[in-house]
């Protein structure tokens, strides 16, 4: 009686345990399946706000692909970095590129919206390490400067113009500070310039971007 009593104790714990498994696994498959949404929803309104609503009025898609090893230095990035296309109803109309310059203080990580004919809509700044009061003014809540590259393209401003007025360029810096809007504008042009290698091979390929090389 003694075996009967602990082989059923043995079968109980172990169905037991089994089950326990399968709710564990399910539970956190649903849970990681809401994390993952709630992840991408957070990622795309994050993105969608260097988009003006005006240019989208239906479904909108955002598919990210993986920035071209050839591309990552001039970008800043480390491998692995994605960049993103933009759809209305299917339709691409707009790019929105990272890009990481070298500031005073650190690192400046930035994104920054193109639209399909090569003009910037919007720059913001998502990161950095600048001193405050000076050279957080690449700040779009701090300051406007950041503004001063919405509708900019290669076709409107030089290679030569892309640089601050005390460098010979156009674009203002701050008073007391240079490396912090020198390495904004540098690395604002240098999504302009991937851009063109995207924008250059016309809707068909953007399906092959990841391609580009």
């Amino acid at each position: 009686m003694t075996s009967k009593a602990n082989l059923r104790r043995i079968v109980l714990v172990s169905v037991s345990a089994i089950l326990f498994m399968l709710v564990l696994g399910f539970v956190h498959s649903l849970t990681k399946e809401i994390i993952s949404s709630n992840i991408l929803s957070s990622k795309k309104e994050k993105l969608l706000k260097l988009i003006p609503k005006s240019y989208y009025n239906g479904d909108v898609f955002i598919k990210s692909l993986s920035v071209p090893e050839t591309h990552l230095r001039s970008l800043g990035l480390d491998n692995g970095s994605d960049y993103h296309v933009v759809k209305n109803n299917g339709i691409p109309v707009a790019l929105i590129i990272p890009a990481v310059g070298e500031g005073y203080s650190g690192d400046i990580k930035i994104l920054v919206s193109i639209d399909m004919a090569g003009n910037i809509i919007e720059v913001r700044v998502t990161s950095h390490k600048e001193t405050l009061g000076l050279g957080d003014k690449i700040e779009i809540t701090k300051s406007p400067w950041i503004s001063q590259f919405s509708g900019r393209s290669l076709s409107n401003t030089t290679d030569v113009e892309w640089g601050l007025i005390p460098d010979g360029g156009t674009f203002d810096s701050f008073t007391g500070a240079t490396i912090t809007p020198r390495a904004v504008v540098r690395q604002v042009f240098a999504t302009l310039n991937f851009s063109k290698t995207i924008l250059d091979r016309g809707y068909d390929s953007l399906k092959k971007m990841e391609g580009i090389n």
